[in-house]
């Protein structure tokens, strides 16, 4: 698009969250310029939508933007259309269709995160290990992207590769299911904008466990 088209027009502008002027150590050069420049452009926007206090205050101070022209509009976690909840054999059934080669073991905690270092994945590997020490029937479940982040492959080796199962990106029926039948959600992320996984945790009745940082407490 052409930028300079908006320079004068009334808009409305949406950020998840400043995490890159937070902390500008968890992105590569040409990632902090790209994000630079979008937040340069999002300076001029009459109004801005964040999904929580956290950001919006965040926002507001990263980017020296008065409060009162950042409005919050909170995320939302879908139901399923029929019923929430799900059975046993439809959840071994949704097993076998990842490309796990055997149905997930019961019982386990589940993480549903790209491998970025903010989700702090070494974090739940040195929790497992103590949870391990009491409750070796335990096992975890992982489910997100697998792109240029950190290599689970090392940490699943390291840990317990038999109670460990990376599905990578799943779909969103098949993530339904997993917070359904988990013991927990374990939300090891440091910094969230909002943090939807605990919303589709509640939702589908999972206890979560997590830290009270940033946008993750609301």
């Amino acid at each position: 698009f052409h930028e300079e088209a908006f320079t004068h027009a009334i808009h409305i502008a949406g950020i998840p969250d400043a995490l890159a002027l937070d902390k500008p150590q968890l992105f590569a050069p040409y990632e902090l310029a790209l994000r630079q420049r979008i937040y340069d452009h999002i300076r001029t926007a009459n109004v801005l939508v964040v999904p929580s206090e956290y950001s919006r205050r965040q926002v507001a101070d990263k980017l020296n933007i008065s409060l009162d022209r950042i409005w919050i509009a909170v995320h939302g976690a879908e139901a399923m259309e029929n019923d929430a909840s799900i059975s046993a054999s439809e959840h071994r059934l949704a097993s076998l269709q990842t490309n796990s080669p055997t149905p997930l073991p019961q019982p386990y905690v589940f993480y549903p995160a790209n491998n970025w270092p903010h989700k702090r994945h070494e974090l739940l590997f040195m929790v497992m290990a103590e949870v391990w020490k009491t409750r070796p029937d335990l096992n975890l479940v992982l489910t997100g992207g697998r792109s240029g982040g950190v290599a689970l492959e090392p940490l699943i080796a390291i840990a317990s590769p038999g109670r460990v199962h990376d599905l990578g990106f799943v779909e969103e029926t098949r993530l339904q299911s997993l917070y359904a039948h988990a013991e927990a959600l374990l939300f090891m992320s440091e910094h969230e904008g909002f943090g939807m996984p605990v919303v589709e945790a509640m939702l589908y009745g999972c206890p979560v466990m997590c830290a009270p940082l940033t946008a993750i407490p609301e």
